[in-house]
Parts: structure tokens; C-alpha cells; sequence
């Protein structure tokens, strides 16, 4: 279908409903759905064509009058008669038919409320109708406002806007107090770090003083007046317990680089390669020895029970018994 004929058909269907068909016998005549058919009757009722269509209402005003008075459905009398719903409203309210809202007394509608919030309000004052608002009192609070009386018969249970402000507060209070709580824990926590701290600081200020057990210094530090004394006494107790266990094992005093030397024929025992005797400096009168300079090296290491004898030492360049340490070569 083009769309000149679809524009022929849309105007044949309005022409078909201002002449008071109805929706239905349009809807079968034309072969289109019902819907498609209000479709178009709603753009000529925005128009304000119902004007034309309250005089088939008029001219069967005895039948209509009968179904408004006898509570049908306006939707009924409009699909009945083939007009829109705004239509039979318009005739209603020209026949001075308007039903009144449904009005009931004030002690009725306080029994009502009552029952419908399960006894948690209580009616005050201002009923009229139900689509405006009465006053009421909570029973929780006694705290009294506005709800309109359908809401409340309505939903039931209507909340109070003063208890729900009072919990807010409550619960505003609460989480204050625990804030409050937990801020003087932090503080209380604080000032004991900070006295402990202050104690310590007293205790170490205050500490006796005493004779350094290097130089004689008189000094505050636990044993040594300062960082080279420190040093200088590990080192001594480091050869002290060096000699203790060279002492209590068999020791040959008579190794010495240039007789091992001479024993190994300047061979390192390590890498292989030869020593050199004058691989040395002197610098300031002290002897530096060299990488390659020869060094006696103890094949298992007096740190791990090895003895200082010719049979536990070979000849090794200063570099590699350097990086050798106190292992033992496989």
C-alpha cells in the first residue's frame, strides 16, 4: 500500500468515526486492529471534535442517563455508543450527573484510621473528604501531623515523621558517643607513648658515666666512648680467640711464604697461575702486598678445626685466598 492510500484510508476512518460508527464495526470494515483505529480517533479528539460526537450521546440521552444512573462503567457507554470516554465525561458533567465524593463522619473516619495503622494514630481534626488531608497524632510520641485520610487507609502503616527524626537524633547521638569513646582511647593511648618515650629519653640522660674499656675515656655509651674503639675491640678479640685455638693445636713455626715458596715452586695452588715475590709496595713505610703476591693459604681453614702445619697449607696468590675466605675447595 502506498502512501496516498494509506492517507485515503486514515481519512475514510475518520470520516467513518465523526459519522458515530463504532471502533469495532471500523475496525472490521477497513480490515486494521481496533488500536490502530483509536489511534486516529485520539488525533481528532486533541482536535476538539467531540463536540460533534456528544449529539449521538444527546440524542440518546433517556438510555445514557439510565447507565449513569444505574453505575455502568463510562468506559462501557463509550465503546457502546462509538465515542471516547472524554466525551461521555463531557455529557456527564452537562447533565449535572457528577457523582459527589463519598463523604463520611468524623467519628467514622477516626475509627477507620485507627484500625488501619493498627492503633498507632489517632485522628485530631480536619476530615472532609478523603482526597485531602486530616490531622493526626502519633501514639509512640504524641507528636501530631498532616496525612490525607485515603493515604492512610490506604497503605495501613504510615510512618511518623517525629519518631523517624527522634531515631535520626538517636542514632546521631550514638555514633557521636562512640567517636567521642574511641578519641580519648587515641588520646589516652598517645599521652602513655609520649610519657614512656619521656622516661626513656630521663633514663638514657641520666644514664652513670664509667671508664671506656679501650682508651680510659670517661663516657655514658653501655661500654665504648665511640665507633673506632668499637672496631678496635672486636678486632683484638678476634686474634685473641685466633690465637686461643692456634695455641691449643699442634702449630709449625717454621712456615713461612718463602719457604713455601720454594716447597710449592711459586705455583698458586688455587688458580694455577705463578706468584710474584715483588708484586709489593711500600707506601709511607707500609708493606702493601699485591694481588699476585704470594700468601699462605690453610687448605682447611682454622675457623673450622684445620691445623697451622705443613701438611695443612699451600702456597696461594693474596687475591685468591682473599676470595677464597674460609671455604674449602673440593
Amino acid at each position: 500500500m502506498t502512501r496516498a492510500e494509506k492517507a485515503a484510508r486514515r481519512d475514510a476512518v475518520r470520516e467513518q468515526y465523526a459519522s458515530g460508527l463504532l471502533v469495532k464495526e471500523i475496525a472490521e470494515r477497513f480490515g486494521i486492529t481496533e488500536a490502530y483505529v483509536c489511534t486516529i480517533c485520539k488525533d481528532i479528539q486533541r482536535e476538539g471534535s467531540h463536540k460533534g460526537f456528544i449529539d449521538v450521546l444527546r440524542s440518546n440521552s433517556v438510555e445514557v442517563i439510565a447507565l449513569i444512573k444505574n453505575d455502568v462503567p463510562q468506559r462501557e457507554i463509550a465503546e457502546r455508543f462509538g465515542v471516547s470516554l472524554h466525551t461521555v465525561k463531557a455529557f456527564t458533567k452537562e447533565q449535572g450527573l457528577l457523582k459527589e465524593p463519598t463523604k463520611i463522619n468524623a467519628a467514622e473516619a477516626a475509627r477507620r484510621i485507627s484500625i488501619k495503622s493498627n492503633g498507632c494514630l489517632q485522628y485530631v481534626s480536619g476530615y472532609t473528604i478523603k482526597e485531602k488531608p486530616v490531622r493526626v497524632r502519633c501514639v509512640v510520641c504524641g507528636g501530631e501531623f498532616e496525612r490525607t485520610y485515603h493515604n492512610i487507609t490506604t497503605k495501613g502503616s504510615v510512618t511518623c515523621p517525629h519518631c523517624v527524626e527522634r531515631e535520626r537524633l538517636q542514632l546521631k547521638e550514638a555514633r557521636d558517643a562512640e567517636k567521642e569513646c574511641k578519641r580519648k582511647e587515641r588520646e589516652a593511648k598517645a599521652q602513655e607513648r609520649k610519657e614512656e618515650r619521656l622516661k626513656r629519653s630521663e633514663a638514657w640522660a641520666n644514664r652513670p658515666y664509667h671508664n671506656c674499656a679501650v682508651c680510659g675515656t670517661l663516657t655514658q655509651n653501655p661500654k665504648y666512648c665511640c665507633k673506632a674503639c668499637l672496631n678496635k675491640a672486636m678486632q683484638t678479640t678476634h686474634e685473641h680467640r685466633r690465637r686461643a685455638r692456634l695455641k691449643a693445636q699442634m702449630v709449625d713455626k717454621d712456615i713461612t711464604i718463602e719457604g713455601l715458596f720454594r716447597r710449592d715452586k711459586g705455583v698458586c695452588s688455587i688458580c694455577g697461575g705463578l706468584c710474584n715475590l715483588e708484586d709489593y709496595t711500600v707506601r709511607e713505610g707500609v708493606f702493601i702486598a699485591g694481588d699476585w703476591y704470594p700468601s699462605v693459604d690453610h687448605i682447611k681453614p682454622i675457623s673450622k678445626g684445620g691445623l697451622h702445619s705443613w701438611g695443612n697449607v699451600q702456597l696461594a696468590h693474596r687475591r685468591c685466598n682473599t676470595l677464597k675466605s674460609d671455604n674449602e675447595l673440593e
